[in-house]
């Protein structure tokens, strides 16, 4: 990188200056673009900084990146490509990534007159496909919105939360839903994209088998240039995808799990007086909360680094709780900051729930 800076210094130097404005604007985009991918690359192969180190400190590796190569062979021998990634592997971020970098070398017919591949890659929930744009635009250093964005459905008359894209985009995240509508619009939508990816292929709901069925249908098309799919997944059996979309190629990425310890904790009697039914009671969670969680530590003081997660079965649960604990934690002086995080909620601040810098000390989030 500090070559190309060097070498483009000196040609600048040397430059008359009579010479035209967008022949320099030209050059200092290129510069620019190949620090980019220079940068991309260090990070993907090094692993990326750990956030905050003052000792260039950096996270091991991800596993998926062992089968970068594998991917790339098997995507130009097949348009379609099943691939089984355990949690933790970074397939949701990575492989979408590789897809768009790597295309000129799948791309033997040389149809497509470009060097990178526009890629679709579908979540099966609205804050998924924000939040997991927003971290690819990170690491692929842009903005989201620019060579990175997002389409999921449109709540409202709020149309620029539900599209983060422009004529520069590679990589968008979408909603099933979305694509689905568009799909069933005009299966034409296709051509937009040399890529689709399914990812999460394992929840196998009405959404995602309408949609593996009408990629297959474009599948049959005798169109030019071929669309490539990829399926995607933790736990998918690849042996029915194969079987479906005809013999094709498969990938299996190990994941990589942080160590889990469990610690159950037996309802007293008076508690289950409490259970109504399939329905749990708000003020057993928050009297868990408190008295086998935070009040273990004893004080304030002695408060770990870390969050609380607990997951309840829908919006009105949450936000009960989250009031039932704000009243609890002020009446015991706890710094306690407790964030709800559903998909009713505004990308802001579903945003304020995901983001640590937000956070400070000991606090929890609501998930449905």
């Amino acid at each position: 990188a500090r070559c190309i800076q060097m070498a483009t210094d000196e040609w600048h130097a040397k430059m008359s200056s009579e010479c035209e404005a967008d022949a320099r604007k030209a050059l200092a985009d290129l510069n620019s673009d190949v620090l980019r991918v220079l940068k991309i690359e260090e990070n993907r192969v090094l692993g990326f900084p750990v956030k905050g180190s003052k000792e260039g400190e950096r996270k091991d590796r991800l596993v998926v990146y062992e089968k970068r190569a594998e991917l790339r062979d098997a995507m130009s021998k097949s348009n379609v490509v099943i691939v089984t990634a355990g949690t933790g592997c970074g397939k949701s971020t990575q492989l979408p990534q590789y897809i768009a970098d790597d295309f000129h070398t799948m791309n033997e017919n040389k149809t497509r007159n470009r060097t990178y591949a526009r890629v679709c890659c579908t979540q099966p929930r609205r804050v998924a496909a924000q939040g997991v744009a927003s971290r690819v635009a990170i690491e692929y250093q842009s903005k989201i919105g620019d060579l990175v964005g997002y389409r999921v459905g449109i709540r409202g008359n709020n149309v620029e939360e539900a599209r983060k894209v422009s004529a520069k985009t590679r990589i968008e995240f979408v909603t099933e839903g979305w694509l689905l509508f568009q799909l069933t619009k005009s299966l034409s939508i296709v051509s937009n994209f040399d890529c689709i990816i399914v990812d999460e292929a394992h929840e196998r709901n009405k959404e995602t088998d309408l949609l593996l069925a009408l990629l297959k249908r474009c599948l049959r098309k005798d169109g030019t240039p071929p669309l490539k799919v990829v399926v995607m997944s933790a736990s998918i059996d690849p042996a029915e995808f194969c079987e479906y979309f005809g013999d094709c190629p498969t990938i299996d990425c190990p994941g990589k799990m942080h160590e889990v310890q469990e610690a159950y904790r037996p309802p007293l009697a008076t508690e289950l007086r409490e259970k109504r039914g399939s329905t749990i009671s708000i003020d057993l969670v928050v009297r868990v909360l408190f008295h086998d969680v935070l009040e273990s530590f004893g004080s304030q003081a002695n408060f770990e680094e870390g969050d609380v997660l607990i997951f309840l079965s829908g919006s009105k649960q949450i936000e009960e709780c989250v009031e039932k604990i704000n009243a609890l934690a002020k009446k015991k002086k706890l710094a306690v900051a407790v964030y709800p995080l559903h998909a009713q909620m505004d990308q802001k601040d579903q945003q304020a729930a995901t983001n640590k810098d937000h956070r400070s000390g000991y606090d929890g989030r609501l998930s449905r």
